[in-house]
């Protein structure tokens, strides 16, 4: 994940590796908030935040609510997280990006998130954020999601969200990830730790909103063949199990 505030741009990122979960989300909030009123002069409307699981995700988000109040949070567990180039190590630290709200609207909402309900989770899940950004009605808008916990099939989440919000409204958004088996993947919500669930934030615009996306990636390795895949998961590369041939690529040992 990553965060970036640059000038011109009505935002402030911060960042922290420190060991304790509370004084780690603080100083990263701290930084990101005062990024925010150099570069604005505004109070945050939303923050979003990325961390690594390994911490007390309670006492992080306490930590940095302290810092941020009762302001708007949604965020996810990551590996890891960047800022304005610079890649934190896999397994470390926290990355908070404080918003304002300029010429935007924002809503939050937050669903449990259960296999045998995808479908209606997607839509409660579309339903409140927009709700939550009411009074008024901006004339365009996209929705951000992010999805922890063992879901598997997340099209179908998707799929409630646009029976609510159309086929016009951009949905951006990823799922929370781990770097270790023992880890579980999380979402945040205000001062909630989500371990099977989704966050959505509906954001109105006065513009219509583009997605562009992009990534650092480059190739290494020859082309590999998906020969055996379930649902989301690529189990077998060229008929060799995934993750080991992956590892063979990239020099990485499998856990």
């Amino acid at each position: 994940r990553g965060a970036r505030a640059g000038a011109g741009r009505r935002a402030g990122a911060g960042t922290s590796a420190r060991d304790d979960a509370a004084d780690a989300g603080a100083e990263a909030a701290q930084a990101a908030l005062a990024e925010l009123a150099e570069l604005a002069g505004e109070s945050a409307a939303l923050v979003v935040v990325y961390a690594s699981p390994r911490y007390d995700l309670d006492a992080l988000l306490r930590g940095i609510r302290r810092v941020t109040g009762e302001t708007p949070l949604v965020g996810a567990t990551t590996v890891t997280h960047f800022r304005d180039g610079e890649l934190a190590p896999a397994g470390q630290g926290v990355a908070v990006l404080a918003v304002t709200a300029g010429r935007y609207r924002f809503g939050v909402s937050a669903v449990t998130v259960v296999d045998d309900d995808l479908l209606g989770a997607g839509q409660a899940l579309a339903r409140a954020a927009k709700q939550d950004a009411e009074p008024g009605r901006s004339p365009f808008s996209g929705f951000l999601v992010l999805v922890g916990g063992p879901v598997r099939d997340y099209q179908d989440l998707l799929a409630g969200t646009h029976r609510v919000l159309g086929a016009a409204v951009p949905i951006v958004g990823g799922i929370a990830s781990i770097d270790r088996p023992e880890h579980r993947s999380a979402v945040f919500c205000g001062d909630r730790v989500l371990r099977d669930g989704a966050v959505g934030v509906w954001i109105g615009s006065p513009e219509p909103l583009r997605v562009v996306r992009g990534h650092g990636w480059t190739a290494a390795g020859a082309p590999q063949v998906a020969t055996d895949v379930e649902g989301t998961t690529v189990r077998t590369l060229g008929g060799r199990d995934a993750a080991e041939s992956l590892a063979g690529v990239l020099g990485w040992t499998p856990l």
